[in-house]
């Protein structure tokens, strides 16, 4: 009898420790995120690198090796975009996976941001300031309790997701954590645009960031270890999606195309008659 209390003991609070297990680290030698735009389109977002970070449609970050800033080893952190015809230089990203802990560092020499915890518990908080967290904002800054954490899976299996919430602030959002993944909105998600999204994914379910400005599709190391099955899905069935791979897509429809090199524009025959004619210089500006 004895034994069969002790069995059902560990079967029922099983699922309650499991949060407390292994810890999933989320940096590798190598790391890339991959995003697209939650939103209609108006024109083309030209990624400059600019904190808020509003480049959203055909983003993606990755790690470029190490560097080290004041005696910490950081990786680097690049952000491209599909629009972009370089690099940019985003800042700096470590973890201690002593702590469970992931730390940023940007490129305006501005004290280094906790972004994640994953040694928190119920019932714990952190202060977050979000660099667009207005009243209508998406998230507000302010002190993050740790309300619930659960467990989910992704393509690489079980993780535990952590669900914060600001109780002081007036309407902010839900922030989610995936261990060994990070925030399904952006990564980075302090320096996001913070907005929002009104676009094809709001019918997708499961995290409430599909209700976000921008949505993680893919995670990857060597091999996918986080994958949007949802907004994929809905990209190879609309034609409004530019669609590259299972993982680089972005929203197209509604955007305006812009001749950014147009430095001259005239009409012909001028003053024009019934029918006019467009013709475009593209001046080159040479390094003196």
């Amino acid at each position: 009898m004895l034994k069969k209390l002790l069995l059902l003991c560990i079967i029922t609070i099983g699922p309650e420790i499991l949060p407390a297990q292994s810890y999933y680290p989320m940096l590798d030698s190598i790391n890339h995120w991959y995003y697209t735009g939650n939103y209609t389109p108006v024109g083309p977002l030209l990624s400059n690198c600019n904190y808020p970070d509003y480049q959203a449609d055909g983003m993606n970050y990755f790690t470029d090796g190490d560097t080290v800033l004041n005696g910490l080893t950081y990786k680097i952190l690049i952000q491209n975009h599909q629009d972009n015809p370089y690099h940019c230089l985003f800042g700096f990203i470590r973890e201690d996976t002593a702590s469970r802990k992931i730390y940023f560092q940007d490129v305006l020499d501005s004290p280094e941001v906790l972004l994640y915890n994953f040694s928190m518990q119920p019932g714990d908080s952190m202060d977050i300031h979000f660099l667009f967290g207005y009243n209508y904002y998406y998230f507000q800054s302010g002190t993050y309790f740790l309300d619930s954490i659960k467990i989910v899976n992704i393509q690489a299996g079980p993780r535990r997701a952590f669900y914060l919430n600001c109780h002081s602030c007036a309407s902010s959002n839900t922030l989610i954590w995936i261990e060994s993944v990070g925030n399904e909105g952006d990564e980075i998600y302090p320096y996001s645009a913070n907005a929002p999204g009104s676009g094809f994914f709001e019918n997708c379910s499961g995290f409430p960031t599909h209700y976000f400005f921008q949505i993680l599709t893919c995670f990857e190391h060597a091999q996918k270890i986080y994958f949007d099955s949802c907004t994929y899905q809905v990209a190879i069935s609309n034609w409004c999606f530019d669609f590259q791979d299972s993982c680089y897509y972005w929203n197209i429809c509604s955007g305006i195309n812009q001749l950014e090199a147009v430095s001259l524009f005239s009409v012909s025959p001028n003053p024009a008659d019934k029918e006019a004619k467009n013709f475009y210089r593209i001046e080159k500006t040479e390094a003196a």
